[in-house]
């Protein structure tokens, strides 16, 4: 079994992965997209905090790139950036016995988002291109909690 997923990951990564060393992205790009990342916000399972990203990027990016490089070649990310860390969070009233004043968070690396960013950015174009007027997620700043609401109301309206 482990051999016959270790062969049609090596046919996946082969027809799916850049074909030339130009397709991958940068150390600029990767540079660039870590000072993208915000400050003052929860660490995800690597512990590396947003701060360090946004004001060292001129000198981590060189560092972190060849797995941003293999990660590429591979068409896929280390396990561990899959997902998240799950956190409460109190929404600051109410009581905090009560468990409907606390909200769910999902904490993602920051590192994490800022190599997802890279390759959004290079594919959001033709996903764009190719959508429909109605997926939301493929429109320019369209915001997830439009498309529910849409939802909302069009399902309170049919069983009216």
């Amino acid at each position: 079994m482990g051999n016959v997923a270790k062969n049609q990951r090596a046919d996946f990564c082969l027809h799916e992965a850049p074909q030339t060393v130009d397709d991958l992205p940068t150390v600029y790009e990767l540079e660039y997209f870590m000072r993208q990342s915000k400050c003052d916000k929860a660490m995800g399972y690597d512990v590396v905090p947003g701060e360090l990203l946004h004001y060292a990027a001129p000198y981590l990016a060189s560092k972190v790139w060849p797995v941003m490089a293999k990660m590429s070649m591979w068409v896929d990310e280390p396990p561990q950036w899959k997902g998240g860390r799950l956190i409460t969070a109190f929404k600051n009233k109410g009581s905090v016995q009560e468990c409907s004043n606390y909200r769910a968070l999902l904490v993602s690396s920051s590192l994490q988002k800022a190599m997802r960013n890279i390759w959004r950015r290079r594919v959001y174009p033709y996903v764009q291109s190719g959508a429909s007027p109605l997926q939301f997620s493929a429109q320019h700043r369209a915001l997830v909690t439009q498309a529910s609401h849409c939802a909302r109301f069009f399902a309170s309206s049919r069983t009216k």
